[in-house]
């Protein structure tokens, strides 16, 4: 359709021209990206690197020249950040593994022994009679991850389509049991630690987490899927092996952010901290 002439918003040339030189001479996006990603990292909620990367993009939009540039209050339930995890398979060899630590999941205070003891196989019930193996033991909670997510969600703009909200879908392979009644039982049988798989393969591990998880939960640690898959046939083939975990974590309280199984197998856990 064409429009009257009269009716055309006239195009300020000059104002274009000075857009263009901007972004193309003194551009600050791959600066300014990789600050977030680089420099401050992963941001979840109520962490510190949160409220840094707020308080950044508040003093960057004021330097920009923006005269109303605040944060905004909110509650969230509690902070939570990660100050340090190692985790090795020290025997029937040493393989240093490749984990981190679920959000929000409590940390150890010492170093603690304990068995491993392979649940993937199991159900609940079956679970809820292994008590006194399961008291301070390393837990491997799922089946070896056999299944993988290998693409990411569509990105909006890339199709005409609607765009899926939310994380991808799990593959197969994680386990069918309810994981809140797994975790209660865990809980409740007083085991040290569980790992799970990744859903990604070669080496790449990612992790969620729930905001109701409490100091007194198992702590939660993500292992990459192929990794796990060994960990878990070693188990399962009753050959002795040991785990030496270190997991600080760094969480706050309640805060209103600104944003103005074998019995010879054994498992070292070192300190898992975490601020709450």
């Amino acid at each position: 359709m064409v429009l009257p002439a009269a009716a055309q918003e006239p195009v300020d040339l000059a104002m274009v021209a000075r857009i263009k030189q901007e972004g193309l001479q003194r551009s600050r996006a791959r600066e300014l990206f990789n600050t977030l990603t680089d420099r401050i990292g992963a941001r979840l909620t109520g962490s510190p690197a949160h409220k840094q990367a707020a308080n950044w993009a508040k003093d960057r939009l004021a330097e920009f020249g923006l005269t109303d540039s605040r944060l905004e209050p909110f509650t969230f339930v509690h902070g939570w950040s990660l100050e340090k995890i190692s985790v090795e398979m020290t025997e029937p060899r040493y393989m240093p593994l490749i984990a981190y630590a679920e959000a929000w999941t409590p940390g150890l205070s010492r170093v603690v022994t304990g068995r491993v003891v392979y649940v993937g196989n199991k159900t609940p019930a079956e679970v809820q009679t292994m008590s006194e193996q399961l008291r301070g033991a390393i837990v491997l909670r799922d089946l070896p991850q056999t299944q993988f997510l290998d693409v990411d969600r569509p990105q909006p703009g890339v199709s005409n389509g609607p765009i899926q909200t939310g994380n991808p879908a799990a593959p197969s392979g994680r386990p069918t049991r309810d994981a809140n009644e797994l975790r209660g039982i865990l809980q409740r049988a007083g085991a040290a630690v569980i790992l799970k798989p990744s859903p990604y393969r070669d080496g790449t591990v990612a992790v969620l987490g729930q905001q109701t998880t409490t100091a007194t939960d198992v702590p939660s640690i993500v292992v990459a899927a192929e990794q796990y898959n060994v960990l878990a046939r070693l188990a399962s083939s009753g050959l002795p092996r040991r785990y030496a975990l270190n997991c600080r974590r760094n969480t706050t309280k309640t805060i209103r952010i600104p944003t103005t199984s074998s019995p010879k197998s054994q498992a070292k856990i070192r300190r898992c901290v975490t601020k709450w």
